[in-house]
């Protein structure tokens, strides 16, 4: 009877931790000249990752992804943090991390995820340049104001909106410039040599003004749908992020191996009786 209910024991958290997909929609909620995206990097996590703190100097990772748009510092960074197993758009591993291609204004992309659902990835982390600008971006700095435990153990959807009015950052690493800033041709001007920027030394610090202390502004050049900060342009924020767990077919819900393995004792037992 003992090595029956050892038995019973193993297979509860075989159910338990097996791998989710997990299916990530980004949309760019921008009108037409409104702000584009770089890549958009997201990744799950056990709660320790922290991309940014405000009020402080930028990291070399963040100020890549800041000022050209490059997730692929911050995906290192990450990935030393944990069991990287894949680089691909399909991952798998206990943290695992991805990025879509450019979204314009209007765009959407889709990444899918393998997940372990042994609380090791239940928190979500994002960041992504902001398009045109010289070190704009969108990030989670919270590690922990995203989590997905929820869906990762009973499935379902969470939707949320990034980059709301007043949330958007200045990595503070490279002055405001158009003559230096990425994204340009997304709204019409022309483009900039956005890797040679001449330094900032500031703070990650929140923008108040979109766009208003520029230099080099192209001539006729005006804010218009650029303001992120204008809630009537992104009431929604300037993204849309829509998480979705999708349980593989035929795998039982987490702790739904309980009554199976209990049944199956159960039933043993009364044919010894008998």
């Amino acid at each position: 009877m003992k090595r029956l209910l050892l038995l019973g024991l193993v297979v509860f958290p075989l159910a338990a931790t097996q791998a989710i997909t997990v299916k990530v929609t980004v949309t760019n909620n921008s009108p037409a000249d409104g702000v584009g995206l770089a890549p958009f990097w997201a990744g799950f996590h056990n709660g320790s990752f922290d991309s940014y703190d405000g009020g402080v100097a930028a990291t070399p990772a963040l100020e890549t992804l800041a000022e050209v748009g490059s997730p692929a510092d911050i995906s290192a960074v990450f990935g030393s943090g944990g069991t990287l197993v894949s680089t691909g758009t399909t991952q798998t591993g206990t943290r695992v991390q991805g990025n879509t291609g450019l979204l314009a204004q209007g765009a959407s992309e889709t990444l899918m995820f393998d997940v372990a659902s042994d609380g090791s990835n239940d928190y979500f982390s994002y960041a992504s340049m902001i398009l045109p600008s010289s070190d704009y971006f969108i990030a989670n700095g919270n590690p922990l104001a995203i989590d997905l435990s929820s869906i990762l153990s009973g499935g379902g959807v969470i939707e949320f909106g990034v980059g709301l009015a007043g949330t958007i950052l200045d990595a503070g690493t490279e002055i405001n410039d158009f003559a230096f800033s990425a994204g340009n041709p997304l709204v019409g001007i022309p483009a900039g040599d956005a890797p040679n920027g001449a330094d900032e030394g500031g703070v990650v610090s929140n923008v108040a003004n979109p766009f208003a202390g520029f230099l080099n502004a192209p001539g006729g050049f005006t804010v218009g749908n650029l303001d992120f900060n204008d809630s009537a342009i992104y009431p929604d924020g300037v993204a849309t992020v829509r998480i979705e767990a999708i349980r593989p077919t035929g795998v039982p819900e987490p702790g739904a191996a309980l009554p199976i393995a209990a049944l199956g004792l159960m039933a043993f037992l009364r044919r010894r009786k008998a």
